[in-house]
């Protein structure tokens, strides 16, 4: 009798410790900031870094404790070359609300030069890198595509690459056997004046060192992307294989409702592995393209712009 009871609370007490470990970890707010006043980027002209702590969070809005949560690395904003004149990161104010700050991404001439001293892209991008354990991810951000991109509607090629946001799970740089992304770029889907530009994503291993392959790829032709207007974005990322794997785009615009732009269960990570490592350099957001693109807006008179405000990021909140 005694042996038996014994026995049923091992088995109570193994059984609750298999539940604890296989619970879902709780969602957690890791960073949020409204780039508003005491929020700081240096230099000025052309931000690379920021400190200082967004007095209008009530929580989690030091630039300076966020390199120091557990989870993430460091937070900067990269050019890959280029002047002032060519492109800048800039807190300014709020283009429909000049009470409200916002980060722009100000790009009028390509700034990335070739093996041969030729510029060919522009880029300016926000990293989150050199994290760990971001299997599961949720971002929060208000974006303003600038009317100038409404531009692009009359150029005559089709386009998929103005990149917006970029997952690396096992990026080039750190891995260069098994590299996987994830991409929404603003997509032009025909040659030729159109009505409307789109969001399309793909997830893609690199196969070459100059050459990615499509693991899956979609665009959402049924909703036009809201440009000249704020649109809440959300993004979901759980690593997983082709059955478990999840990625989710939504946005809504400023006094509408939120539509899903893409819901997807495929693998969110090379299919080599390695497996379960979680995203450890991602973008949250991005402004990258050729050449082309910033010439022909150059040319109509106009600036490719993208305007970023409210910036949330969680571990483990489901979209």
């Amino acid at each position: 009798m005694r042996i038996s009871l014994m026995m049923a609370i091992l088995a109570a007490t193994i059984i609750s410790c298999t539940k604890k470990a296989t619970e879902e970890p709780t969602e957690t707010l890791i960073f949020q900031s409204g780039f508003e006043p005491n929020t700081t980027g240096v230099p000025d002209e052309a931000i690379e870094i920021f400190t200082g702590t967004d007095a209008s969070k009530a929580t989690n809005s030091s630039w300076d404790n966020l390199n120091e949560h557990p989870n993430i690395g460091q937070f900067n904003i990269q050019y890959e070359g280029g002047n002032t004149r060519q492109r800048f990161a800039q807190l300014v104010p709020d283009p429909t609300n000049a009470d409200n700050t916002v980060l722009a991404f100000w790009l009028d001439s390509a700034n990335v030069t070739n093996d041969q001293g030729q510029y060919y892209k522009g880029r300016i991008q926000a990293n989150v890198y050199q994290n760990t354990g971001l299997t599961e991810l949720y971002i929060k951000v208000r974006m303003y595509l600038h009317p100038d991109i409404n531009l692009l509607k009359n150029a005559d090629p089709a386009n998929d690459w103005l990149t917006l946001f970029e997952f690396w799970n096992n990026a080039p740089w750190l891995d260069p056997a098994n590299p996987f992304r994830i991409t929404i770029n603003l997509v032009k889907d025909n040659t030729g004046p159109v009505t409307d530009l789109y969001f399309g994503v793909h997830g893609q291993i690199r196969v070459t060192e100059k050459k990615w392959e499509n693991q899956w790829n979609e665009v959402n032709t049924a909703i036009g992307a809201p440009i000249g207007q704020w649109v809440t974005t959300e993004i979901y990322f759980k690593e997983g294989d082709q059955n478990l794997g999840k990625f989710k785009f939504v946005v809504t615009p400023q006094g509408g409702s939120p539509v899903t732009v893409f819901d997807i269960t495929n693998s969110t990570h090379h299919p080599n592995g390695p497996d379960e490592n979680g995203l450890s350099e991602f973008n949250p957001m991005k402004l990258y393209t050729s050449k082309g693109v910033i010439d022909y807006i150059r040319s109509q008179n106009g600036t490719l712009q993208v305007y970023w405000d409210d910036f949330e990021l969680w571990k483990s909140k489901k979209l």
